[in-house]
């Protein structure tokens, strides 16, 4: 498979480990922020979208949307609170994935995002 996959998250350690997971699949592009990611948005095939950004806190319900008009959007989440799941799913994610879940839980989601695509 060669996608191009872009995750966004304001932690270096899980960026490098989504370019390690995910490599599988294609190119994992990486951002920090709102903005890296707007830099690189063009030509993807799925977004990984951590859902606590530390500098676009509040933003997530007007980031959703115009990261939709790019690709999927999977939405990823260290803490464990079902209303993050539904908050994502009320703005049409594609999937969502708990960080404290299996990294197999993240392949299975990601391919089956991919797949349908």
């Amino acid at each position: 498979m060669n996608k191009i996959i872009l995750a966004i998250d304001d932690d270096e350690l899980m960026l490098a480990f989504y370019q390690s997971i995910l490599a599988e699949f294609g190119t994992v592009r990486t951002a920090l922020n709102l903005a890296e990611a707007r830099r690189q948005i063009d030509g993807v095939d799925l977004i990984l979208l951590d859902f606590y950004l530390e500098d676009d806190q509040g933003l997530f319900q007007q980031i959703v949307p115009e990261l939709k008009k790019a690709a999927p959007v999977l939405l990823c989440s260290g803490i464990q609170d079902e209303r993050v799941s539904g908050i994502g799913s009320a703005l049409g994610v594609a999937g969502y994935w708990n960080k404290r879940a299996g990294h197999d839980k993240l392949l299975a989601l990601v391919k089956t995002v991919l797949d349908k695509e």
